[in-house]
């Protein structure tokens, strides 16, 4: 199964994290138990070419490509809590594209 993990600037990094160690750890599972079951095949892809996460470490993101066809897009929330920093960043061209 093709995963692609949408990270746009000012992600949060434990969602970031936890969304990539979670498919990773269910990988290394399926493996070790021997079984068939479809693998996740996970890209972090993103709309610009540089990505920070809210605590400002760099992530390296794959461009998007129109011709992928993903089986699902995963995106971790970005971390702005309260609302005028939040509506900011939803105004954001990044954010407008990936929508």
């Amino acid at each position: 199964m093709k995963i692609h993990v949408l990270a746009l600037d000012g992600a949060f990094d434990t969602g970031l994290a936890a969304i990539l160690d979670t498919f990773s750890t269910a990988n290394e599972l399926t493996e070790m138990q021997g079984r068939r079951s479809p693998s996740f095949d996970v890209s972090v892809v993103g709309m610009r070419r540089k990505v920070r996460t809210s605590q400002g470490l760099k992530v390296p993101v794959h461009g998007r490509n129109p011709d992928a066809r993903p089986d699902w897009v995963v995106v971790p929330a970005i971390g702005f809590k309260t609302p005028d920093p939040l509506q900011l960043a939803l105004d954001r061209p990044d954010v407008a594209d990936a929508a």
